[in-house]
């Protein structure tokens, strides 16, 4: 599992991935009650904080993804109601790398 690591960030970074393993194992521990558990790991999403940085440091975040697109609210949403949703299926212990395809 790659997670994006950000210079200088190493507490975002680390509490990022220290969400995953109590994740799994919240999983795997209720599976046979039939609780699903998942996570949903973002790269750039547009929120008010990341509109304040100014033009350059967004589009240079926005070019280290191949789409060049930051991931929307609605996109986090829709993700999170597919993974909730019954379509998803016996989908636990999963992480949806929401990337817009940028892995490390």
């Amino acid at each position: 599992m790659l997670i994006w690591a950000i210079p200088g960030e190493t507490r975002y970074t680390s509490a990022k991935a220290g969400l995953l393993g109590p994740i799994r194992s919240v999983a795997k521990g209720n599976s046979r009650y039939i609780i699903r558990v998942n996570a949903v790991v973002p790269n750039i999403v547009d929120t008010i904080a990341m509109r304040r940085l100014p033009h350059f440091e967004k589009f240079k975040a926005n070019s280290e993804t191949p789409l060049r697109l930051p991931w929307t609210l609605e996109d986090m949403t829709a993700d999170v109601a597919f993974l909730a949703s019954e379509t998803a299926g016996c989908g636990t212990c999963d992480v949806l790398h929401a990337s817009g395809g940028h892995h490390g």
